[in-house]
């Protein structure tokens, strides 16, 4: 009679789940890079909720609000609800959140900024410092601020 190993497997040729290599499916990268991109976009639009020294709750909803039509689901990807959860202000970084969201034309950098500016006026009042980050950020992008008219609405 063989050892206990034969018995379960005398051809050998069986293989246990942690002894088969990895597989990624292409499907799940390209997944992960929309979470992701969506996780750096609400970062960001975190950034501009806080650009006023303070969020205000009618500007975390509008953030939501807006992510969730980039979804088909009725929650927004976990990722993404903990990037949300575990920002901070105080170690946001602009130019590394700004380059995760790919954005390669105008149009995209546009539609970026006119998100940030909704964000920016849900409480219906626009501080200079909230002005002062969306230019940031559109010089961050390869905009001129000055040639720039977004609807805030």
């Amino acid at each position: 009679m063989g050892s206990s190993t034969d018995a379960r497997d005398p051809s050998q040729k069986i293989q246990r789940p942690g002894d088969r290599p990895r597989r990624r499916k292409s499907l799940d990268t390209a997944v992960e890079n929309h979470v992701a991109e969506l996780a750096a976009l609400a970062e960001l639009m975190l950034a501009a909720a806080w650009s006023d020294g303070d969020k205000h709750a009618v500007e975390i909803v509008a953030i939501a609000e807006q992510l969730k039509e980039f979804v088909d689901a009725p929650t927004l990807p976990d990722h993404v609800s903990q990037r949300m959860e575990r920002f901070d202000p105080e170690r946001f970084d602009l130019a590394a959140t700004v380059a995760q969201l790919h954005c390669e034309t105008q149009g995209d950098k546009i539609g970026v900024l006119t998100l940030l500016a909704r964000v920016t006026g849900a409480d219906r009042v626009m501080h200079p410092s909230e002005v002062e980050f969306l230019d940031r950020v559109a010089i961050v992008m390869g905009l001129d601020p000055s040639t720039l008219s977004i609807d805030f609405t």
